[in-house]
């Protein structure tokens, strides 16, 4: 029988990617644990796309446990599109099982960060099957409830829970429901730079004079408009007004939202000096999330969460003489749900919150991580609006390889149908 929980260190590349031990039948590969998907997908030995990966790839035909079923699935990540054999096979991490388990053999794609990366495999952490329909491994593995969270020193690794941690206490964390049908997303009320005069909310619906939208451009297959109204007395960017829609999701390296909303949040946070002299001067980025019953609470991010030191080739040349560059961890894309328009927490939301997602309560649980990666129980919360301050330390960036980093493995057609 499997075990009751088990504690996986996850291994820190670049601080753009963190991976542990998967193995499919006695082949250990490293994968990604990802909370934004659903299936075990892996590059494979047949894979004529993959004979320049660094990661080792999965051979099926060296395998005694493998299975085929003769059916083929099309992944059609916002990274580009990947095909896979779907085979059984028995699949392993830590002391978990789960035998004829249903996963993906990747036998071409065009994902570039594939071919350079240190992982071999995507493991979906989804809290059901999703469009494949495939029975997600935590389900097989008869896990409810796991927690990750992500050192925040340079190079330091990250951990995943498999189970209940026994070390947490529940009650001081802050719970928010889980509104995806397949996702672990939950309700945004508002993101906004932590001003007296700046509120972001995102609207879908036409509204205003379109200032932002006219400044951008129209963005293509959304319905996305920008607003501006008074607050206060005082010009303010209003944006979300009927709700968001945000994602944790442990698999993608920066903190991703609508393209007019991270405009505005750049706007409004204003210039970062290339060499993060001035950090302390910048605004708290904060969401204000749903509780259950109807009230909200403010998470708040510093500007060492959400302000990262990138290091890139492409980056390298283009500065000459300046390898490393401070800048916003925000990436755009634009998707729309029911819920309304979509964000991503990424990595940046995992390094200052310990974060445990319940499949059977459908609910993810949040506290200020401490530096040794545990839940700080010192801070009370309530059904009310609240802020939670961050830790008293010397605030210092994020350094990362860009080249390295991992966008959304969100499926293009899962989006409009998960909510």
């Amino acid at each position: 029988s499997n075990p009751s929980h088990f504690v996986q260190k996850l291994v820190n590349f670049q601080n753009a990617q963190y991976y542990g031990e998967i193995t499919l039948g006695d082949q250990t590969v490293l994968g990604v644990f990802d909370t934004g998907s659903f299936d075990v997908i892996v590059l494979s030995k047949k894979c004529q796309t993959c004979q320049g990966a660094v990661a080792r790839l999965y051979d099926s035909s060296h395998s005694t446990t493998y299975k085929a079923t003769g059916k083929t699935a099309k992944y059609v990540f916002g990274s580009g599109p990947a095909n896979a054999e779907i085979g059984q096979e028995l699949i392993s991490v830590g002391g978990f099982q789960s035998h004829n388990q249903l996963f993906g053999e990747i036998t071409s794609h065009q994902i570039p960060v594939l071919n350079k990366a240190k992982f071999s495999a995507i493991v979906g952490m989804g809290p059901g099957a999703g469009p494949k329909k495939m029975q997600a491994l935590l389900m097989s593995f008869g896990v409810d409830e796991f927690s990750i969270c992500l050192e925040r020193a340079s190079g330091a690794p990250g951990w995943l829970t498999w189970g209940k941690d026994p070390r947490v206490d529940s009650p001081s964390m802050v719970h928010m429901p889980v509104i995806g049908l397949h996702h672990w997303a939950v309700r945004v009320w508002g993101v906004s730079a932590n001003k007296m005069d700046f509120m972001m909310v995102l609207s879908n619906q036409t509204a205003g004079d379109g200032l932002l939208r006219s400044a951008i451009g129209d963005v293509s297959n959304t319905s996305f408009m920008a607003a501006t109204t008074a607050s206060e007395g005082k010009k303010g960017v209003r944006l979300c007004s009927r709700g968001c829609v945000a994602i944790i999701d442990s698999g993608t390296s920066t903190i991703v939202g609508p393209s007019v909303a991270i405009a505005a949040l750049q706007q409004e946070i204003g210039k970062v000096n290339h060499d993060c002299s001035n950090l302390n001067a910048l605004p708290e980025l904060e969401l204000e999330v749903a509780l259950p019953g109807g009230g909200s609470t403010m998470l708040s991010l510093p500007p060492e969460a959400y302000v990262i030191k990138v290091r890139s080739e492409l980056v390298a040349n283009y500065m000459g003489n300046l390898p490393k560059v401070c800048v916003l961890a925000f990436s755009a894309m634009n998707k729309m749900t029911s819920g309304g328009p979509l964000w991503i927490m990424g990595m940046p939301f995992l390094r200052w919150y310990y974060s445990s997602f319940d499949r059977v309560s459908k609910t993810i649980s949040v506290a200020r991580a401490s530096g040794s990666c545990l839940p700080q129980t010192t801070v009370a919360f309530s059904n009310g609006t609240g802020t939670v301050s961050h830790d008293l330390v010397p605030p210092e960036p994020m350094d990362v390889d860009v080249d390295a980093a991992l966008g959304p493995d969100l499926e293009e057609e899962e989006i409009d149908l998960v909510f």
